[in-house]
């Protein structure tokens, strides 16, 4: 009984803090490094601010 509560709790709290595995780790490097990448391509600043805004829009790349 107790060992159910247990098991029950240790799941609840797993969920509620949601630790990320180190592949969730890896891929935000990997979606980071390529979000970098396709910024980089940029000729100049004017295409620059325009290829974040556009991932602004998407939700994809956070200034901050």
């Amino acid at each position: 009984m107790i060992k159910k509560l247990l098991n029950r709790l240790n799941k609840l709290i797993s969920i509620i803090t949601k630790k990320q595995s180190s592949y969730d780790y890896d891929y935000n490097f990997y979606k980071r490094d390529k979000i970098e990448e396709y910024l980089s391509r940029s000729v100049d600043t004017y295409e620059l601010e325009f290829r974040i805004r556009e991932l602004d829009r998407k939700g994809v790349f956070n200034r901050f």
